[in-house]
């Protein structure tokens, strides 16, 4: 005789057949919840083009040993670079070199007018220098902008190494004897510099009388919000502020009281800006958002008096500046 196939005389393939049913349904239901979540996109960096615009000026007026001492300096300048744009931990916008940016875009001018002249007795001294010429391409670099340590504005370095040709002469008369002199070791400079002053002959076969030296030199200028006070504009963004209030109190513990509009410093030459601070350009004003752009403006004067306090150097400032997202071309 057959086995009988019923279950109800098999308990125990009773229960292996529900216990079975039970894990086929607990897998079928369970899987979907295993997988996890899709976690949404990071933000994607972006090009954005850095375009600076600016014009700096300085002027001196005072005396030397030879008589009464001029000179001004004038630098027009226009300058692009591409960046990659991002976004911080705390929702800033932060920047960095481009891969493969496209060449930076420089354009501006030079000149500088150096004058001495004096006479005592029958002795007399006038000596002067003119440079000037175009910024190549090499002329002006621009860093990578970066926010403060306080959070309240953006801070630029531009960098800007002038190649000049001119002219320099001086007519001195000493005792009843009168010398003449082409070189430009003469006494006419007055402006202060991050990289020295250095002259040169031109030994460009096509030199004119007019070109017949050169002239290379460095100016440094770091732009930066005012310390210590928040910024009457803060740059913002859809997403989250670029703003980071925490140093708040560190910052209004190091904040320095300055003159509005106007600097008084007590040297001449530039020093580190770490120390003196006679690089920095502090008052600029940020404003916008990584989606829109970003706008920097700051026109600043300085007044200084020469260390021997026989003259006194004003120099303006007049800045510029964008960020602006977009596709290098």
């Amino acid at each position: 005789m057959l086995p009988s196939l019923n279950t109800h005389n098999h308990p125990m393939s009773h229960k292996l057949f529900l216990f079975t049913l039970i894990l086929i349904a607990f897998g079928t239901t369970a899987s979907p919840q295993r997988r996890p979540a899709p976690s949404p996109a990071a933000t994607k960096p972006q090009a954005a083009r850095l375009l600076v615009q600016g014009t700096y000026e300085e002027t001196f007026d005072g005396t030397t040993s030879d008589g009464k001492a001029e000179g001004k300096l004038i630098i027009k300048f226009e300058a692009a670079r591409w960046l990659t744009m991002g976004t911080n931990e705390v929702g800033n916008a932060e920047f960095s070199d481009l891969k493969n940016a496209p060449a930076a875009y420089v354009a501006g001018s030079t000149s500088y007018q150096g004058h001495v002249k004096g006479s005592t007795g029958g002795d007399s001294y006038d000596a002067t220098s003119n440079f000037s010429g175009p910024l190549g391409p090499d002329d002006v670099t621009l860093s990578v902008p970066e926010y403060t340590d306080t959070g309240n504005g953006f801070k630029i370095k531009v960098f800007i190494n002038p190649k000049l040709k001119g002219k320099c002469s001086a007519v001195s008369v000493r005792n009843g004897e009168t010398s003449t002199l082409t070189g430009c070791n003469n006494g006419t400079f007055f402006f202060s510099a991050s990289t020295p002053l250095d002259t040169d002959d031109n030994e460009d076969p096509a030199h004119t009388p007019d070109t017949a030296s050169i002239a290379s030199f460095g100016i440094e200028l770091d732009i930066e919000p005012e310390p210590g006070a928040p910024p009457t504009s803060t740059p913002t963004s859809s997403t989250a502020s670029p703003v980071d209030d925490t140093p708040r109190a560190r910052r209004e513990a190091v904040a320095e009281a300055r003159p509005s509009g106007r600097e008084l410093e007590t040297t001449m030459g530039q020093g580190p800006a770490g120390e003196a601070g006679t690089y920095a350009w502090r008052g600029a004003v940020t404003n916008g958002s990584k989606e829109a752009g970003f706008k920097i403006v700051l026109e600043k004067t300085k007044e200084l008096p020469s260390a021997d306090q026989r003259g006194h150097s004003t120099r303006r400032l007049t800045f510029n500046a964008t960020i602006i997202p977009g596709v290098p071309k």
